[in-house]
C-alpha cells in the first residue's frame, strides 16, 4: 500500500531537529518538562520542513500542525 501511494520517509536533519528544539520550548512552563513533548515536536518539524501530511491515530498530539489525517481519513483520500 505504501509502495502504491508514494509514501516515503522524510529524512531527519539538522534543520528539523533545530525546528523541533524552538517548538519544544513552547512547553518548558508544562510539569512534564519541555523534553516530554520533544518526540511529537520533531515529528511536526519533519513534516512542516518536507510540506508533508502527517498520518497519525493520535491528532490531537499535534494541536500546531493543521495538516494531519487519522489513517481512515487518509485511506479514504484514495478511494
Amino acid at each position: 500500500m505504501l509502495e502504491e501511494s508514494s509514501i516515503t520517509c522524510a529524512p531527519l536533519t539538522i534543520s528539523s531537529t533545530d525546528r523541533a528544539n524552538q517548538l519544544a520550548i513552547t512547553f518548558k512552563d508544562d510539569p512534564r518538562g519541555s523534553q516530554y513533548f520533544f518526540r511529537d515536536c520533531l515529528i511536526v518539524a519533519t513534516a512542516l520542513e518536507n510540506d508533508l501530511i502527517l498520518i497519525t491515530n493520535n491528532k490531537k498530539d499535534f494541536p500546531f500542525l493543521s495538516d494531519k489525517l487519522s489513517p481512515q481519513e487518509f485511506i479514504t483520500t484514495l478511494l
